[in-house]
Formats: structure tokens, C-alpha cells, sequence
């Protein structure tokens, strides 16, 4: 079991529970649940910061049982003690689980001394006792965003994937080849932690035939098993135009955004395909401003100008 951080994870920070504790924690998307490891933990991952101990907090209290907060988790997710504290199992797509007890307790972003933050008092979150790094969730709360070259498109519902914030991609260009998915309902989920974007696979094949043949490149036959493109001496490589052509929306990639660099003499595409739902990962979202309106049901995105000057 590896840990779920990555340095490509969005990240914030965050005080909890009375007097306030400073913990880093990471923007999950693709999650309905916040979690922190605290103490006692017997199998966490290593982190600098110490655990945080819930009996300091005159805010904090366990969630018990019969609560809606602990009926929302499904039902072979959850369990309870005999004292009917609500226990629960969250598994990842990388295999990584966090387990232990939901809790209540004062949670801030931001400076909230400066009228720059938010607190939002009895925020229930997992208190992790086994096998973790802190994850946070987020939506609903729209940041500032650049007034130039902002676009918007819908976010789609799908009542069997409600945890999800769902996009409509209509086609993906390669230079003058335009490649059409020829869906409608929500095809890709767009998410904060998985680095590469994934792809289904009848998509991703014509995809990558497109752009085999707009590259006229030999693919490396040395790469990296979690990479399925990778090319060498990229130097050689001119690389057109990527545009995603979401609902109502045209986003376009720069190779940063396409291109990892193995070594000095390989760089690999971040797509790959999947056997399940297409998901917008978080490299290629970077240098990005991605603003979530949930109520609203529209994504705007725009290319980041400073990102200085507009959290200020």
C-alpha cells in the first residue's frame, strides 16, 4: 500500500478544532469525504506535522451511529463501536484505504483575521487511525477568477456517480484531426489528485491514432510501465495545436500540460486509456484557474495570470 500524496496535488491549509491546529491538506474532487490523521495511529504514514489529538479540542465530539452524517456513508463502508461511534472504510482507486471514526469539530480556510477565510463549526471529517496522508475535498466555494479568456461549461448530474463532478467532452482536436466521442450525458470526470488524464479506450485509441499520425514519431519502446506514449529525443518533436472541446467550451493544452519528462532524453503523453469512465486528471489542469459552482452548474476555466496578484 503506497501513500496517496503526490507533489502534483493541489494542495491548502486548514485549521482545526479549539485552540486552532495548522494541518496542510489535499483538494480531493473525486471524494465525499475529508479526513486527518490523529492519534492514537498505529499504521499512518509518516508526515512531518504531529498527528492530530482530538481530546485537546473542546470543539470536537465523535459522531455517533444514528446520524445522518454516518448514514450518508454506504452501508459496507461504515460500522459502529459499542459505545455506537460511526466507524468507516474509504478505499481509493490506487488501493490506498483509510479507516477509523467520523468527527465533529470548527474547521477555517484562509485568514480568517483578515475577513480573507471561512469557519465552518461541526464539519464532520474522518479521524484516521490507520493508513494515511490528509485529504480534503472541495466545491461550492468560488474563488476569484482571471476576466480574461474565461469559459464555461455544465457540469452534467449522473445519479450513479454522484460523488463525481461530471463534464461533457465532445471531441478532442490534434492539430487539424478533430477526434468526436459522440456523447452527450457526461462523459469525464474531472478531478483534483490523479496526475494523468484518462481516456476510454475506444476514445483514447482513435486518439492516439490521430496523434500518431499528426507526430510521425516512433513511440519509445523503453517507456515507463504507467505511461503508454513516450517519445525520445523530443527535441525533434513539433508539436500542433490540443484542444478538449467540452459543452460550451474550448480548452487549450499546452505541451506542459500534455508532456512529462522521464529523463533527460524522454518525455511521456499524460494520457493514457481506461477501462472505466474518462477522468480530466490534475497535469493537465495545471496553469489553469478551475473554478467549481456547483449550484450554479458551471465550470469556468481560464489560463492562470498571477496567481499572487489574485489570491491577495
Amino acid at each position: 500500500m503506497s501513500p496517496l500524496y503526490n507533489s502534483r496535488m493541489t494542495q491548502t491549509e486548514l485549521v482545526k478544532s479549539t485552540p486552532g491546529v495548522e494541518r496542510l491538506a489535499v483538494f480531493d474532487t473525486g471524494s465525499d469525504l475529508s479526513w486527518v490523521q490523529c492519534s492514537p495511529c498505529k499504521t499512518c504514514y509518516p508526515q512531518d506535522a504531529p498527528l492530530f489529538d482530538p481530546t485537546q479540542s473542546s470543539t470536537y465530539v465523535d459522531v455517533a451511529c444514528d446520524s445522518q452524517a454516518c448514514t450518508l456513508i454506504p452501508q459496507n463502508q461504515r460500522d459502529c463501536t459499542n459505545s455506537r461511534q460511526c466507524i468507516y472504510l474509504h478505499q481509493y482507486g490506487a488501493s490506498s484505504i483509510t479507516i477509523g471514526k467520523l468527527g465533529s469539530d470548527t474547521i477555517s480556510f484562509g485568514s480568517t483575521s483578515m475577513g480573507q477565510g471561512a469557519t465552518f463549526p461541526k464539519s464532520v471529517f474522518g479521524v484516521v487511525s490507520s493508513t494515511s496522508t490528509g485529504k480534503l475535498k472541495f466545491g461550492n466555494h468560488p474563488t476569484q477568477a482571471a476576466t480574461n479568456g474565461v469559459v464555461s461549461t455544465p457540469f452534467m448530474i449522473n445519479p450513479f456517480l454522484p460523488s463525481f463532478y461530471l463534464l461533457n467532452l465532445e471531441g478532442i482536436s490534434i492539430g487539424q484531426k478533430k477526434v468526436l466521442t459522440g456523447q452527450t450525458g457526461g462523459n469525464i470526470i474531472i478531478d483534483s489528485v490523479p496526475i494523468l488524464t484518462h481516456l476510454e479506450q475506444r476514445i483514447y485509441a482513435d486518439f492516439m491514432s490521430s496523434v500518431k499520425e499528426v507526430f510521425k514519431v516512433e513511440a519509445a519502446e523503453d517507456a515507463p510501465t504507467q505511461f503508454e506514449f513516450c517519445v525520445r529525443n523530443p527535441s525533434n518533436m513539433k508539436l500542433p495545436p490540443f484542444v478538449l472541446h467540452f459543452t460550451g467550451a474550448d480548452v487549450v493544452l499546452n505541451p506542459n500540460n500534455l508532456f512529462i519528462v522521464v529523463d533527460n532524453n524522454m518525455v511521456c503523453m499524460t494520457v493514457v486509456p481506461t477501462t472505466g469512465i474518462s477522468i480530466f486528471g490534475n497535469w493537465a489542469q495545471v496553469d489553469f484557474q478551475v473554478e467549481r459552482k456547483k449550484l450554479l452548474l458551471l465550470l469556468p476555466i481560464a489560463a492562470a495570470i498571477n496567481c499572487l496578484t489574485l489570491s491577495s
